[in-house]
Parts: structure tokens; C-alpha cells; sequence
């Protein structure tokens, strides 16, 4: 509602949007060595991308619980940079996995390793953060 895509609130459609959202991010995890795997998570984070610059652009400031902030805290282009950061960074691992199916140095194992990393690093972000990362719920 706040970036303007809906009139009022949709449950079906938050949680649809959310495991879309799960499911790209387990398809990273599964496959980090497909260069598909990363379409999914580069079309979700241009989308998201986009909606933050124009939210920003308009000056809106609301809070969208981006990557598990406080509710409150209010989109800003500290939170547009972070998330062209990460689009960025999906889209340099896309050109890596295509270089490694080529015969670069890179091989499937560092991409699995770069895979467990992040994963590490999220669950640790989600577990000290779990208390802020449902700031709409009833």
C-alpha cells in the first residue's frame, strides 16, 4: 500500500509476495553456480529498486521494515543505496557464474561457499533481529 501497488491491505497477497521472495532466495542457495538461479533475485530487487526511487524521489518516508529495520525507520537513500548494492552485487555474481561456465578460475565449490556465507550471515542478521522483523502483524 505504501509504495502505491494497492489500495488496501491483502494478506493472500503479502504472503504470496513474501514466499515469491523465499523461494528466489532458496533457489540462490540451491544453485549459486546457475547463472538462472540469479534472473529471479536481480528481477525482484530491480522491481524494489524502482519502487524505493520513486518513493524517494516523491519524498515519502514511511517505514517498510526493508531487510528487517525497525518499522518506523523511514526509507531513506541510505536504503535505496543498500538495495542497488545488493542488486549490484546479484548482478556481478551472475556475470561470475558465467565467466566460471566458461573456464574462469571460479568454480562451482566458491560459489557454494560464497552461498553458505551469506546464509550464515543472514541467519545470524534474522536471529538477533527477530523481534523487529514483523512489525505489521496484528
Amino acid at each position: 500500500m505504501r509504495f502505491g501497488l494497492a489500495r488496501r491491505v491483502r494478506p493472500a497477497v503479502g504472503r504470496a509476495a513474501g514466499g515469491i521472495e523465499v523461494a528466489a532466495g532458496t533457489l540462490l542457495l540451491a544453485r549459486p553456480q546457475s547463472p538462472w538461479a540469479y534472473v529471479p533475485a536481480i528481477a525482484l530487487l530491480g522491481l524494489f529498486v524502482g519502487l524505493l526511487s520513486r518513493a524517494v524521489a516523491r519524498g515519502e518516508r514511511f517505514g517498510c521494515a526493508c531487510f528487517g529495520s525497525e518499522a518506523d525507520e523511514g526509507i531513506s537513500l541510505v536504503t535505496l543505496g543498500r538495495t542497488a548494492a545488493l542488486l549490484a552485487l546479484c548482478a556481478t555474481a551472475l556475470g561470475w557464474t558465467q565467466a566460471a561456465s566458461l573456464g574462469a578460475p571460479y568454480g562451482a565449490g566458491y560459489f557454494d561457499a560464497l552461498a553458505v556465507s551469506a546464509l550464515l550471515l543472514a541467519s545470524l542478521h534474522l536471529a538477533v533481529t527477530i523481534n523487529s522483523t514483523q512489525p505489521f502483524r496484528e
